[in-house]
């Protein structure tokens, strides 16, 4: 994310996006992490998370996530308006933890209830 001048993020994401941490390790991710891929069908993870180099002499060990500091924090119920769309930030709540979500606003509902 550090390429785009306008990052807009959750306040729950800004500190990761600001001081990220991860690598192209497989053992820098959590156990708990590398054990759901195995849980959901995947083989286990190599060393690396790529499969093949970009470019002969390229050091996947060297690789770091570069801090993306958010330009904007946006919080749930505000809307983001793109010109042509519209979306609605959503903090949807899981047994997991919380992630967050937008849903796109219609001019025209796409249903209508009508009522007996």
């Amino acid at each position: 994310m550090h390429e785009f001048s306008e990052r807009w993020v959750h306040p729950i994401e800004a500190e990761r996006l600001a001081q990220p941490s991860g690598s192209l390790l497989s053992e820098d991710m959590p156990l708990d992490l590398r054990e759901k891929f195995v849980a959901a069908g995947y083989p286990p993870l190599g060393t690396y998370l790529i499969h093949a180099l970009p470019y002969e002499g390229y050091d996947p060990a060297s690789y770091r996530i570069q801090p993306a500091p958010a330009t904007r924090q946006i919080r749930e119920g505000e809307t983001v308006n793109l010109g042509d769309r519209q979306f609605e930030v959503l903090l949807a709540r899981s047994l997991a933890g919380q992630h967050r979500a937008v849903r796109a606003r219609h001019r025209h509902p796409v249903c209508r209830r009508h009522h007996l």
